[in-house]
Parts: structure tokens; C-alpha cells; sequence
């Protein structure tokens, strides 16, 4: 029960996988949702993974290799 303070980055990538809990976000989506017309390279949202798994007191974010990320049921 511990306050963590997210930038906004973090906060959207949570929030789009809460939305699609139990199924696998590509990298593509999680990157358009997040930095919108930006083009960002697949080494920045890793780093923004690693940065949020650093945060959180549990790793509930599961990558999925070549495919995505998700957060199981």
C-alpha cells in the first residue's frame, strides 16, 4: 500500500494494459498510445519498462517475447 509517483509515460502504458487485461499488446500500439505520432525505437519502450518495473514492489508486467507486453488475470 505504497504511494508510486509515475510519469505520465508510465501512466499510459499501465493504463493501456489494464484496459487489456489478459491479452498480449504489441509493441506498435503501446507506442502509438503513448508517444502518438512520435517515432520511438523499441530500445525506449524497453527502457520505459525497465524504469516502471524499478517502481513497482511487484513485476506484474509480462513481456512477451517478439510480441508485446501484457498484464495477466
Amino acid at each position: 500500500n505504497k504511494e508510486v509517483e509515475l510519469t505520465n509515460n508510465e501512466k499510459y502504458f499501465l493504463e493501456l494494459l489494464f484496459q487489456n487485461v489478459g491479452q498480449i499488446v504489441d509493441t506498435e500500439t503501446i507506442k502509438d498510445y503513448i508517444w502518438e505520432d512520435k517515432v520511438v525505437c523499441d530500445n525506449t519502450l524497453r527502457t520505459q519498462v525497465k524504469k516502471l518495473r524499478s517502481k513497482l514492489e511487484i513485476n506484474f508486467i509480462k513481456n512477451v517475447r517478439g510480441s508485446g507486453y501484457k498484464i495477466e488475470k
